[in-house]
């Protein structure tokens, strides 16, 4: 996969892919978290935002119904995570613990849902970012993904 990186605003990134999710599911519930100071980040800017759009998407397809969605940013040990936080089932945690640990595709993808060919997209599409995505440890049933990104050496 190519990808052409340049530093971008995080923000600007986010703020597209929320809009976009906006256009197409206007009833969402999405509370988003930045940090006071400007992100920046070296990615592909078009690529990184279909990530977040489609981690928003599967948020707002396959969580819960009516639960507030968060988008939350934070920076620290030279790392920028970018979580997605949402609630769902043990069964989706254990979905997205299995693709996410590289297990074979077709081993994951819920047929009725087809939740595993656009959460691999995603992977590697962070993958050639050389970042890491994976469901955090959580409580309540809620679904953290983060994105990891290491930031740039000034």
């Amino acid at each position: 996969m190519e990808v052409r990186k340049s530093e971008e605003v995080l923000d600007d990134i986010l703020s597209a892919a929320v809009s976009r999710i906006k256009k197409y599911y206007p009833e969402i519930n999405l509370k988003v978290e930045l940090p006071k100071d400007l992100v920046l980040v070296q990615v592909d800017a078009i690529l990184m935002e279909q990530v977040i759009f489609n981690l928003l998407e599967n948020s707002v397809r396959y969580g819960d119904k009516n639960q507030m969605i968060q988008l939350k940013v934070e920076e620290k040990n030279q790392m920028t995570r970018i979580h997605v936080i949402n609630k769902g089932s043990g069964e989706d945690v254990k979905l997205l613990h299995s693709l996410f640990e590289n297990k074979e595709k077709d081993e994951v993808i819920d047929s009725k849902k087809g939740l595993g060919i656009g959460l691999s997209i995603v992977k590697t599409i962070i993958t050639a970012h050389n970042g890491l995505i994976y469901v955090a440890e959580t409580h309540d049933d809620e679904i953290d993904v983060v994105i990891e990104l290491r930031r740039r050496r000034g």
